[in-house]
């Protein structure tokens, strides 16, 4: 019974804590001076600063992935090229030149040799989406001079879909010989776009339109292949999980100023979730304020739920107490409730404490009322059972006698 005495201090303080709600982020331009060096490091490339996390690939690492990505792309690269896909040409000399500074600094400065390193396996594993524009470059030529689809199109375009999709399937041969695993779902776009070109061949005779968006959907089709295929090994080298594509290279860099600004934000949250939020921006899975909203707003529920079941606790504990005053205070008129108490298998304090949870966690859930809301309505409730179950004239108001006992505590006595 001791734990009884020590329930109303305890729990009015805890009564007055209030639930916590999602934070309204708000950009802030305030410059950070005292940077935290074990979370960002500054590393200038091609004119930006970029943070690296520290769980990253080391220089060898980096410089595997490059590599890689390089000689992954590297026929798909050639053929956007041939096809006059300037920005194709753009982005493999953009990560060569990455790749060359990485050698370079690799003996001098590691830390930089690996985000240049970096930079370039990303520049290499764009060159699935510049096969996009390769159809902007054949299909015109086809056209009949009314700007119409033509036999000619429709063949232009599954000639070059058998193209990229042997450029696709020797990309997937040598994954193998590297020993990495190729994604299912490879194989199933594969499917598609074998399915799509064979209709729009059977097409070609009877219907021009359908037969050029059933080859048009065939050629994308074995684009987003050699997509997953890409991202799929970029994935596998830096050891993220297989189905972690969206956001690769966001796991590795990203721009400073912006993950300063995040970690900026994150000093204002609430101290419940400020070094979890740090901690996830720390570890690069929150990169953008997008997703740092997402995160707070998920652990403000989760936080609100917590201080609400602590809430139903506190005032469940209060409920059994006065309970067993009633009962010590009123033993006669107390009779029927505790007879029925008894043969309902409430014998003890815990059981007690357990009924009254129940009670007042209904009451929560009807009302949705919290504090000493929660607290008086729970009590009012109670008192109501009382007397509509028991038909016990009681004489005393429970809450008054809450009150009092409240005055008793701020008084000291």
């Amino acid at each position: 019974m001791k734990w009884l005495k020590i329930i109303p201090i305890f729990v009015l303080a805890t009564l007055f804590i209030s639930l916590v709600t999602p934070v309204a982020l708000i950009a802030d331009e305030t410059p950070v001076e005292d940077e935290n060096e074990d979370i960002v490091k500054d590393v200038s490339v091609g004119g930006d600063a970029y943070g690296l996390y520290k769980p990253v690939v080391n220089f060898t690492e980096a410089l595997d992935l490059a590599y890689t990505m390089r000689n992954l792309t590297y026929s798909l690269i050639q053929w956007e090229i041939e096809n006059n896909v300037q920005a194709a040409n753009i982005s493999l000399m953009r990560g060569d030149f990455f790749l060359e500074k990485a050698l370079e600094l690799s003996e001098n400065n590691t830390q930089r040799a690996t985000v240049f390193a970096i930079v370039a396996a990303i520049h290499y594993s764009h060159a699935p989406a510049f096969a996009n524009p390769v159809l902007a470059k054949i299909i015109p030529p086809t056209l009949d001079e009314n700007g119409t689809i033509t036999d000619a199109t429709v063949e232009a375009v599954l000639s070059k879909a058998g193209e990229l999709k042997q450029l696709l399937e020797d990309a997937i041969a040598q994954v193998e010989e590297w020993n990495l695993t190729v994604p299912q779902l490879v194989y199933w776009h594969i499917e598609r776009g074998d399915n799509l070109t064979a209709m729009a061949e059977e097409l070609l005779e009877t219907n021009l339109t359908e037969a050029f968006w059933h080859a048009v959907g065939g050629y994308r089709a074995y684009i987003r292949g050699f997509a997953v295929l890409v991202k799929s090994v970029f994935a596998q080298k830096i050891r993220l999980a297989a189905s972690d594509y969206e956001g690769l290279s966001n796991r590795l860099i990203v721009p400073r100023a912006l993950k300063l600004r995040l970690l900026l934000v994150s000093e204002k949250l609430p101290a419940e979730i400020r070094e979890k939020v740090k901690e996830e921006i720390g570890a690069g899975k929150i990169t953008n304020f997008k997703e740092l909203a997402q995160y707070v707003r998920e652990e403000a529920i989760q936080l609100r739920e917590r201080y609400r079941a602590m809430q139903i606790d506190a005032v469940a504990k209060i409920l059994t107490d006065y309970i067993i005053k009633l009962e010590f205070r009123y033993p006669v008129v107390m009779r029927d409730w505790r007879t029925w108490r008894i043969q309902n298998g409430i014998s003890n304090v815990t059981e007690l404490y357990q009924y009254c949870r129940q009670f007042v966690e209904g009451v929560s859930n009807e009302t949705g009322s919290t504090g000493l809301q929660l607290l008086y309505l729970s009590l009012y409730k109670f008192q109501l059972m009382l007397i509509n179950q028991f038909q016990l004239e009681l004489r005393m108001d429970i809450r008054s006698m809450f009150e009092g006992e409240m005055i008793k505590v701020r008084m000291g006595q």
